[in-house]
Parts: C-alpha cells; sequence; structure tokens
C-alpha cells in the first residue's frame, strides 16, 4: 500500500510540473524589435492575400518547405511585384510532417502584413522573425488593426533595457494595438527622415579623397626592400626641406657656413727656402 501512495505521488507531482511548466519552453526565441526597428531591418514591406499553397522538397530530400503565393494588395516598403513567393520551412510531403516552432500560420483568402528579408536567388523571399513578421489584417467597425499570434515565440531583449523584465521572456500580454494607417504614417515618417539625411552623406561620400603624402611602393619588391626604399625616400626628402629652410631663412647667413673666396693659382705666392751652403776652411777649425 505505501509503494502504491509513493508511485501515485511521483505521478501527481508530473502532472502538477506538466501543467505549470512555461510555454516558452517550446517556443522560438527571435530577438525583439519595435515597429520603427522592423520597419527599418525589412528589405520590402507588403499587403497582400494568400492565394496559394504548395509543398516542395528540399535539397537531398532532407527538408521540407511550404511555398505560399501572395497577390501583392498594398506595397508599403520597396518596389515588389503584383506577386511574391513566401517560403517557410515545414510542410508535408510523403506521409512526413515537418513543424518549426514559431512559423507563422497562413489561411487561403487571409489578408496579411509581411516584413520580409532579402529576396533570395530563386525569387522567393522569407518572412522576418518567423511568426513575429506577419500581422493578420483585422477589420472592425471600418478601422483596419493588425495582430500578429506569437504563442511560440519567446522574444530575446539585450540586458539592461528594462529592469523589470528578464532577457527572454514570452509575450503573454497584448501588444499595443497597432492599426493599419498608424503603419502607414510610420514607413512615412521613417522614409521622409532617411532621405533628409541621404543627401549629405552624398555629398560627404562625393569629396575627392586626399592624396596621400609619400614614397610610391614599387610592385614586385619584397617587404624588407619596400621598407628600406621608403626610409631612403623620407631622408632625401627631409634633407631638401633642411636645404630650403635655410636658404629661405633669415638666419641663413648664420645657419650657412660661409665659403671661401676662390683664388686664382697665379696669386699664389710659394715660399721656398733658400739654399744657404756653409763652406768650411781647410785645416781650420
Amino acid at each position: 500500500m505505501a509503494r502504491v501512495f509513493i508511485v501515485c505521488r511521483w505521478c501527481l507531482w508530473g502532472v502538477v510540473i506538466g501543467l505549470l511548466w512555461p510555454a516558452q519552453s517550446h517556443a522560438t526565441v527571435v530577438p525583439y524589435r519595435s515597429v520603427d526597428q522592423m520597419i527599418q531591418k525589412a528589405s520590402r514591406v507588403v499587403r497582400a492575400k494568400v492565394v496559394q499553397k504548395t509543398y516542395l522538397w528540399g535539397p537531398g530530400r532532407r527538408h521540407i518547405y511550404t511555398d505560399y503565393q501572395m497577390q501583392v494588395l498594398e506595397p508599403l516598403k520597396g518596389d515588389v511585384g503584383p506577386k511574391v513567393t513566401i517560403r517557410q520551412v515545414g510542410g508535408v510531403m510523403g506521409g512526413m510532417v515537418t513543424r518549426v516552432p514559431g512559423s507563422a500560420q497562413y489561411k487561403l483568402e487571409e489578408e496579411v502584413v509581411l516584413f520580409l528579408e532579402v529576396q533570395r536567388p530563386g525569387g522567393y523571399y522569407f518572412v522576418m522573425d518567423l511568426a513575429a513578421g506577419k500581422y493578420e489584417v483585422v477589420r472592425l467597425q471600418g478601422q483596419a488593426y493588425l495582430q500578429r499570434d506569437t504563442h511560440h515565440i519567446a522574444f530575446h531583449r539585450p540586458l539592461g533595457t528594462r529592469s523589470n523584465q528578464p532577457s527572454v521572456y514570452h509575450l503573454s500580454m497584448s501588444e499595443t494595438p497597432l492599426t493599419l494607417a498608424g503603419l502607414r504614417l510610420s514607413i512615412a515618417r521613417l522614409q521622409q527622415a532617411q532621405s533628409k539625411v541621404t543627401p549629405s552623406t552624398a555629398k560627404k561620400n562625393s569629396q575627392p579623397a586626399l592624396k596621400t603624402v609619400g614614397p610610391k611602393v614599387l610592385p614586385g619588391r619584397s617587404k624588407r626592400a619596400k621598407i628600406l626604399l621608403m626610409m631612403r625616400r623620407l631622408q632625401k626628402l627631409r634633407a631638401e626641406r633642411r636645404r630650403d629652410f635655410i636658404v629661405k631663412s633669415p638666419l641663413g647667413s648664420v645657419l650657412r657656413p660661409k665659403a671661401k673666396p676662390a683664388v686664382p693659382g697665379s696669386l699664389l705666392k710659394v715660399k721656398k727656402k733658400p739654399n744657404v751652403s756653409v763652406v768650411t776652411p781647410k785645416g781650420g777649425k
């Protein structure tokens, strides 16, 4: 009887832990970005409608992808065609099912706003930050609201942004209501601010580069030879500058050594020693 009670108690604890286990343990961690940061990060922002869904194998039949054909209703940022293809990891092929926690869910004829990454070579796009980059358009009382499903996403914040929130947390609270008109205004404001900064930066970049003063390094030489050549040319340049300073400065007469006047050879007097001969008498002392 005691063994049965112990087993039941452990089973009860397992059920309690399973019920209280946080939902973000099965979530995908993505960086948290504000609406302005998402607009700046995304290469394109579009309002579109889901038209078609297709499953396909990836390279080597190791991954399953799902392609969604979107009819573009309004390009909010960037230039796109009338239709775009959104690729997402996961799908159903040959009795196999693959899913990625945090991926966005799409329904046919659904109106969405997508923040897209850079276009891939195949002509398709990935949605930025999985389900965090997909907003569903909900129309209520003549107003278009944007909402996203973040039940399987854990947002990561850099430490120190808010003292009352951990670095990784589940977005269980409701976000600030975002409207389609408000998103349009934010995009227009950021584009206008960027257009004001762009001309000055372009003018700054258009200035000619300063010419570097110094000896040119000839190609085809070793590093040691190049260094020796540069040192010799620098020494020569310093000597020329020193000579120019001595000649042009008012103290040139003091700094310059006085040159001796040239004397012609005809004016030079050579002193010769006289030939003196001493004669002694014979037999004399």
